[in-house]
């Protein structure tokens, strides 16, 4: 179900030059995307590689926070407006920091570009920006309920982030999937952030990786839960 809808949004709500519509209606989609359109489905496509395995939604992660990096970046590179510079032209081009009925959009593409950076995925410049807005959001845990999803973001920055590569000929291989199944049940028993991704190679292995430091590669499911929860 999840598939079907991401394939859907990303086949009839995205155009030919990568902008996000956000409405429909009797089979007419239109509307340009804000900042929230963008990055929300940016976050499920990352979401669905992380279920799936399947590296098209990865590239089309990518592919959304690419955009926003082209079309709602701020000029001081740390931060985004809710518009896109070639969207109907405002007095103002507010931005969307704090959070309401839903996350901010700009929460949620912090998220976004950190965790394709941990999967070394991320558009240029994906990382300098996540760092510029972690550093002039640096008062954010002072307002938590107002700033929920950028805090929860900045958990993929912190020493203790996690992300496992998981390597192998396919990712429906059975033993790719028996590696995946851990690293996602041990998500729920460790404290820190961790973030999953799949790369081809000829034989199944996961490479474990902390704030940028790697350890040797691990060939099964009870080695992976070990280094996890070590």
């Amino acid at each position: 179900l999840a598939r079907r809808g991401g394939e859907h949004l990303v086949a009839h709500h995205v155009d030919a030059q990568g902008r996000v519509l956000r409405a429909a209606f009797e089979g007419r989609v239109h509307t340009r995307g804000i900042l929230d359109d963008v990055a929300f489905l940016g976050r499920a496509c990352l979401d669905l590689h992380e279920l799936t395995l399947e590296p098209a939604w990865l590239e089309r992660a990518r592919d959304r926070a690419a955009h926003a990096l082209a079309h709602y970046r701020r000029a001081q590179g740390d931060g985004f407006y809710s518009t896109a510079d070639d969207a109907d032209a405002l007095i103002d081009r507010p931005e969307s920091q704090h959070d309401g009925p839903i996350p901010s959009g700009l929460g949620v593409m912090l998220e976004l570009l950190l965790r394709l950076d941990a999967a070394e995925h991320a558009p240029p410049e994906g990382r300098a920006v996540a760092e510029a807005i972690l550093r002039r959001f640096t008062g954010a845990a002072a307002q938590p309920f107002g700033y929920a999803s950028l805090l929860t973001a900045a958990r993929h920055a912190s020493p203790g982030a996690i992300h496992v590569t998981v390597r192998g000929p396919s990712p429906r291989d059975a033993k790719v999937q028996a590696l995946a199944a851990e690293a996602r049940a041990q998500r729920l028993r460790i404290p820190h952030a961790l973030g999953l991704s799949f790369a081809a190679d000829a034989t199944a292995f996961v490479v474990v990786c902390r704030h940028q430091t790697c350890q040797p590669p691990l060939t099964e499911p009870e080695a992976l839960a070990a280094e996890l929860s070590g």
